[in-house]
């Protein structure tokens, strides 16, 4: 409410037109119009009337503005808690959608652990295998065609020279 609007209503707060005296026929010619005519009393009373409809509507402005006012407070308060709320439900999910990748990534990097596993396990064996098969060769081409008799044949029950290594360059 402004601060000068309670001295004016209770200012021009009066009694009802009808219970407003008559105007001197002296006033009334005194006041003129633009238009030069001197105003008669029954149209000066019926622009008083407007008037003062005027004013009593005028008058229940700051109410309707408190009214708005209370309104607007009211409604800043709702959506504070509303977005307040809308907020702990967002960290809500946050933290349920955070809990259940967590688990999906324990359970993929148990599978993948144990993929691995397996894998080694495989490539352990095959290993195996190959060496096993390698041992088997040396050992053939160890014993070779004995008494075979021939000068430079392979297999001669010699070890076989290391090669020589060629600098890198």
């Amino acid at each position: 409410m402004l601060p000068s609007s309670g001295t004016a209503a209770t200012r021009w707060q009066a009694a009802p037109i009808s219970q407003v005296p008559p105007v001197p026929a002296k006033a009334t010619r005194a006041w003129r119009p633009a238009g030069g005519k001197a105003m008669s009393t029954a149209k000066l009373l019926t622009r008083l009337e407007l008037l003062e409809q005027r004013v009593n509507v005028l008058e229940t402005l700051p109410a309707r503005v408190d009214a708005l006012t209370d309104q607007i407070v009211q409604l800043r308060d709702e959506m504070h808690a509303e977005f307040s709320a809308l907020r702990a439900e967002m960290r809500a999910g946050d933290e349920a959608t955070r809990d259940l990748l967590r688990a999906e990534i324990q359970t993929g990097d148990e599978a993948t652990r144990q993929l691995m596993r397996d894998l080694i396990q495989e490539t352990r064996t095959h290993m195996l295998v190959l060496h096993e098969d390698l041992v088997e060769r040396i050992k053939r081409l160890g014993e070779g065609p004995r008494g075979a008799g021939s000068a430079g044949g392979a297999g001669h029950g010699t070890t076989p020279r290391p090669r020589r290594r060629t600098p890198r360059g």
